[in-house]
């Protein structure tokens, strides 16, 4: 039993490494998206500039408060999974769904930047990241249980 639950920590600790990559790539590109919807905003104003630096401060703490938690809660979460035997389950499900808000996040960004330029790879950016949030978050859905077969 007690080698089991070392194996367990051993994939423990690279998935939930993955999901930080994940939580941090989600705060690099939301803080990008949302700079770029702000430049619209502020146009050439001058005050509407000094504004968008304050919601851009504000903006990327909320956001970085918000990808803490992520981090404790996918920590916690997976930690569970452990002891009840389906931590992979609930790392395809979380991966799944954060590579899905990723998808949405890079998306609103190339609206945003009008498809500038010869873009064909962040095409394929997209569509794995929809493939493998689709993917991963079917494969970690919530498995049911089996109906006990009844004796005659």
């Amino acid at each position: 039993m007690a080698k089991n639950r070392w194996r367990a920590y051993v994939l423990f600790y690279p998935l939930w490494t993955v999901l930080i990559a994940l939580g941090f790539w989600f705060l690099i590109l939301s803080r990008e998206t949302f700079l770029i919807a702000a430049a619209y905003y502020a146009g050439d104003s001058f005050t509407r500039g000094w504004q968008t630096r304050f919601f851009d401060k504000v903006f990327f703490l909320s956001a970085g408060i918000a990808v803490l938690v992520y981090f404790y809660a996918t920590e916690g979460y997976l930690r569970a999974g452990i002891e009840k035997h389906d931590m992979l389950r609930r790392f395809f499900k979380v991966s799944g769904w954060m590579l899905l808000v990723l998808f949405v996040t890079d998306f609103i960004l190339l609206v945003l930047q009008q498809f500038a330029g010869d873009v064909w790879l962040r095409w394929v950016v997209l569509v794995a990241e929809l493939g493998l949030g689709v993917a991963l978050s079917w494969l970690g859905r919530r498995r049911i249980p089996a109906t006990p077969a009844k004796s005659a």
